[in-house]
């Protein structure tokens, strides 16, 4: 439930189960780095990102399953 900056390099960008935006950003494996999730009115700004770029991302910490996971960021 705290609120946290990451910055790290995008892994990877996608939309999970529940069609919400996602970027992993660090780790190099399967199920490792930090898993960001956005809301519909961020969607915009994460088309604009590639692979291999730097970015802080700013949210609430919701847990760990796999990745340590981070709900409502948003790119600061």
């Amino acid at each position: 439930g705290k609120i946290v900056v990451v910055t790290g390099v995008i892994q990877d960008i996608g939309k999970d189960v529940m069609d919400q935006a996602y970027i992993v950003l660090g780790g190099g494996g399967f199920l490792d780095g930090v898993q960001c999730t956005f809301t519909e009115s961020q969607n915009a700004s994460i088309g604009s990102l590639t692979k291999g770029q730097s970015v802080s991302v700013k949210g609430e910490v919701s847990g760990k399953m796999g990745n340590v996971l981070i709900t409502k960021s948003s790119l600061q």
